[in-house]
């Protein structure tokens, strides 16, 4: 037989048939040995007959022999003599024999060695271990076992956080000793959710899983493979993993379904071969990807997914994700569809998947990565977007408008270059809940207030206006039956906020701006109609409750506002605080003011949003700053990264081509206006919440300071002993590129007295006040009260300059003083964060794309990838931009929009530093700039055109996350610039649940 051989039902046993148990080598050679034996016994006879036995005979003498003996007697000292050398010579020669023997065999021992792998666990960075495979050489003798490769340490990159698992070779590996059967084994895999019985997709991996078996002692194996029939095109992969085009290892005559449709590795051929599913027991591994660890989320496969349980529509979730630096997830496999199902145990949500299905056989995902995998087992030609049912894992059409939880992807190495700081914890405190504004309830997921005064449908609607709200809308069945029981035995017939114009569907839209298709309807018969308003019938038929009626008619209504959570503000809606501020600013200085609130100016995601602002009690003026810039009438951009959701310019003729910056008419629409004019503002603040369901601490923030600077917090700060005069201590930061002291958060005020403490009792502050109100102060970067935190002793301020006094207890160290004494100073900047990317500058990493796009769609990528579209604040960075070897095309987009030739609105919020615009056309609203031989130089262009782009991404996001009542920590102004995203994560436990 030849090296090679052949899987057939002639061939021997002990080689390539499946026992019940996996026969050891030992057991092989012993039956071998004794077939061996049993074959070598014959008797052979000279006749048929045997002859009887004799009595012995005496040997008989010779003459020969008593010659021999009579010499022996007479000279036995020379024979003794000579045995002794004889006996000599030839020990030497055994032992010459045996030392040159030895030798050879340890040469071929020692290229023969197999390395078996042991165990070791790898502490990382986080709380997990990692488990990790390292050889250990062991001396079997000169076998023809192929060297297996060495297998590598575990890196941060390919990881193993699988309890139990390897890795092995860039997969993760667990060895199941006991042998059982194909099913059982694949059962045992399945139960990891991510695992799988081996996939060999090529000639590397097939040899890698021989390295393995040969070194763990495992003659058979099972593989992750089926066939239903003799020709290799009937096999398939587990877990729809693909099938054996691009690789097969098959030996001669199979598969074959005679002996099973499983299949094995067969370790002496590196071959694979057929077995009984059921019947064959073998000894079996299971393996899964490596992956990468994520700080929030469920890692797999260098991804991380976070699911929330809060109900969103479809475009709701996108943006939830967006605000992650994530897309809504898109799935590429049965195990990836494992792992999502998986996230939340209650098989009776559904979860949103981030694509949509012109057919059932098409799935186009938002992140754009390629249709492979598809798993929709009910569509509807009629609702394109599609969710996941958890647990169970089979997809659905469904109406984009309609509800469900979702689940954000993002790639693991993302985390990087995020770091998240946890606020600590207040103890004992309640149960996360929503909440309603006063005067309205929580029922469903909304808050619903009812009226019993009886106006018609237009003056109802603008009755709920007034407070910030619309008539109630209902979206899903679920919300109708709610409603129906809230307001059963209270009033039977109620406004909705629902009209249409004609017969015709389309013609409907809701009070919050919705319009057809709708995820629900409940006419009654021969609705809607011309000029229609709807009122809800509680004695109507379920389903067609929804009444048309003419629209003066008399009725009770119900007024609508979405649900929130408390905080210590006046104006809360849907979980945002809006602090009205009526000191006018210019656009800029209203937008680092609510920077330093945590914030951002006011943004306008929905006609809900924009009514509950202008129904605000306390704006005294007409015109308040809108955080955004209106590249046409029917595109803005907005500060603190949100999508265009809604737009109020497209409803006035209060546009003007020649002014980006917006502006809300309170009781009218929005404008456009000059940027460098000043108007009072709202800053828009995110309640971020997170429940904890382990103690986690502050993690810990790689900060770096300039030379000379001590890193205090988060700031760095730098202590001058000379004592100066106030302005002359001034003056001397600033020659530093720097400010003197200031102190924003209660946080900063801790860390410096810690700082300064017995050292220095008095220090300057780079705080002045013109007079005795605290109006009259601002600090050394011309912020101006009121403040974010204010520490002023008894009396003060009383006009002059202000200073650190040690002595006076926390809450009250700031003193009013004179401006010409002497005191020391201490001069503050920004820490920053480290950049680790291919082409970074300051804290900023540079990342190129060749692929054009319009100005619109360049800035949403960026956005989707935690960044903006470059910003360019200095010559330096100009010319950076230039020297990066990676653009190759002959101009990119630059993130700026153009009010006039010398005022560039930066996407991002920067302030305009630099401007090196050569070529302007009043026409044109977005800015290029040319790469090569034109220097760098910038030219205007209609933001309809496509180029490729450079997103400019802060070296570290920060995702802050903390709970009710505790103050942003370990934050200046400065680092919130950098702040992309704050969001809200809450996961409710089931008392939660209940209650709500």
């Amino acid at each position: 037989m030849t090296q090679e051989g052949v899987l057939t039902s002639e061939t021997s046993d002990s080689q390539f048939y499946i026992s019940q148990e996996d026969t050891g080598p030992d057991e092989f050679r012993e039956d071998e040995s004794a077939r061996f034996n049993q074959s070598s016994i014959s008797i052979e006879t000279d006749s048929p007959e045997l002859s009887e036995p004799s009595e012995p005979s005496e040997p008989s003498k010779t003459p020969f022999l008593d010659a021999t003996v009579n010499f022996v007697l007479d000279h036995w000292k020379f024979v003794l003599i000579g045995l002794l050398i004889g006996l000599l010579f030839l020990g030497l020669l055994v032992f010459l024999i045996v030392f040159f023997t030895s030798r050879k065999s340890t040469e071929v021992t020692s290229n023969s060695t197999t390395r078996v792998p042991t165990v070791t666990t790898v502490p990382t960075s986080s709380t997990r271990t990692v488990t990790t495979v390292r050889p250990v050489s062991t001396t079997v003798g000169t076998t023809n076992t192929p060297k297996p490769h060495v297998y590598p340490p575990a890196d941060h990159q390919n990881l193993c956080l699988t309890e139990g698992f390897s890795l092995v070779n860039k997969k993760c590996i667990l060895l199941v000793d006991t042998p059982d059967n194909h099913t059982n084994a694949s059962l045992k895999c399945d139960s990891y959710v991510t695992a799988s019985l081996p996939v060999i997709k090529n000639a590397q991996e097939n040899n890698d899983l021989a390295d393995y078996m040969a070194a763990n002692n495992l003659k058979k194996m099972w593989l992750g493979l089926q066939c239903d029939g003799n020709d290799e095109s009937s096999c398939k992969w587990d877990y729809k993993q693909g099938d054996l085009t691009g690789y097969s290892n098959f030996a001669d005559g199979h598969p074959n379904v005679i002996f099973g449709k499983c299949v094995f590795y067969l370790l002496d051929l590196k071959q694979w071969g057929s077995g009984d599913c059921e019947v064959d027991s073998l000894r079996y591994i299971c393996e899964m990807p490596t992956t990468s660890e994520c700080t929030i989320g469920t890692s797999y496969n260098h991804y991380c997914y976070i699911s929330d349980q809060l109900d969103t529509t479809y475009s709701q979730a996108i943006q939830q994700c967006i605000d992650l630096c994530a897309s809504l997830v898109s799935i590429h496999s049965e195990l990836e569809n494992r792992v999502v199902a998986s996230l939340i145990d209650n098989p009776r949500h559904n979860g949103w998947l981030g694509g949509v299905a012109p057919a059932t056989d098409m799935v186009m995902w938002n992140d754009g990565s390629p249709r492979d995998y598809n798993n929709i087992v009910l569509y509807d030609k009629n609702t394109i977007c599609i969710y996941i049912e958890f647990v169970k894992g089979d997809w659905y059409s469904e109406a984009c408008n309609a509800s469900a939880w979702y689940v954000c992807k993002r790639k693991a190495e993302m985390i990087n270059r995020i770091s998240i700081i946890y606020a600590e914890r207040q103890a004992r405190r309640p149960p996360l809940k929503y909440t309603c504004t006063d005067g309205f309830e929580l029922v469903f997921g909304k808050c619903w207030q009812i009226n019993i005064d009886l106006p018609g449908h237009q003056e109802a609607e603008r009755i709920c206006n007034a407070r910030g709200s619309t008539l109630f809308t209902i979206k899903s069945e679920l919300e109708d039956q709610a409603f129906r029981n809230w307001m059963n035995h209270r009033h039977h017939r109620s406004w909705m906020g629902l009209t249409c114009d004609g017969r015709d569907n389309t013609t409907c839209i809701w009070d919050d701006g919705e319009k057809w298709p709708f995820s629900y309807v409940a006419f009654e018969n021969g609705s809607p109609a011309n000029d229609c308003c709807f009122q809800y019938n509680i004695s109507g038929v379920l389903g067609k409750q929804w009444t048309c009626d003419p629209c003066g008619l008399a009725l009770s209504y119900v007024c609508e506002l979405p649900q929130t959570i408390a905080a210590n503000c006046t104006n809360n809606f849907n979980m945002h605080c809006y602090n009205y501020y009526s000191q006018p600013m210019s656009l800029t200085d209203a937008q680092d003011y609510c920077r330093d609130q945590n914030g951002n100016l006011l943004s306008i995601q929905s006609r809900p949003e924009n009514i509950f602002v202008q129904a605000i009690q306390e704006i005294n003026n007409d015109y308040i700053w809108l955080g955004g810039f209106a590249a046409s009438r029917s595109f803005v951009s907005w500060m603190d990264g949100t999508p265009m959701n809604y737009n109020g310019l497209s409803a006035t003729e209060d546009y003007n081509e020649k002014e980006s910056c917006l502006l809300m008419k309170i009781g009218g629409n929005w404008s456009t206006t000059e940027c460098s004019k000043s108007f009072s503002f709202i800053c828009k603040v995110p309640i971020l919440l997170r429940q904890f369901q382990n103690d986690l601490s502050r993690s810990t923030l790689l900060w770096k300071c300039p030379d000379g600077y001590d890193l205090v917090g988060t700031n760095c700060l730098q202590l001058y002993t000379t004592p100066l005069t106030w302005s002359d201590a001034r003056d001397r930061c600033h020659l530093n590129t720097s400010l003197l002291l200031m102190i924003k958060t209660e946080q900063e005020d801790q860390d410096f007295r810690a700082y300064i403490h017995h050292l220095y009792n008095s220090t300057w502050l780079g705080l002045t006040c013109t007079g005795s109100d605290k109006t009259s102060c601002k600090w050394d970067d011309l912020l101006q009260w009121p403040f974010p935190y204010s520490a002023f002793a008894d009396g003060s301020p009383n006009g002059g300059c202000l200073f650190y006094n040690v002595s006076d207890t926390l809450g009250t160290p700031w003193v009013g003083g004179d401006c010409d004494q002497k005191l020391v100073s201490v001069c503050i900047t920004s820490s920053t964060p480290e950049a680790k990317c291919k082409n970074n500058l300051g804290s900023y990493c540079y990342y190129y794309y060749s692929q054009e796009a319009s100005f619109s769609e360049a800035q949403d990528f960026c956005k989707l990838h935690c960044g903006n579209l470059v910003s360019v604040l200095s010559e330096d960075e100009n010319k950076f931009l230039l020297s990066m070897d990676d653009i190759k095309n002959d101009s990119i987009y630059l993130g700026g929009l153009l009010a006039t030739e010398n005022k560039i609105m930066w996407a991002d919020g920067s302030s305009m530093t630099y401007n090196n615009m050569v070529e302007y056309n009043k026409q044109d609203s977005c800015l290029i700039m040319k790469m090569g031989s034109s220097g760098g130089n910038w030219t205007s262009t209609t933001c309809s055109k496509t180029y490729s782009y450079v997103c400019k991404v802060s070296a570290q996001v920060y995702i802050v996350i903390f709970e009710p009542g505790i103050k942003l920590l370990d934050m200046t102004s400065q680092h919130l610039q950098d702040i992309r995203y704050l969001k809200l994560y809450t996961k409710l436990d089931e008392d939660e649940v209940r209650e709500n």
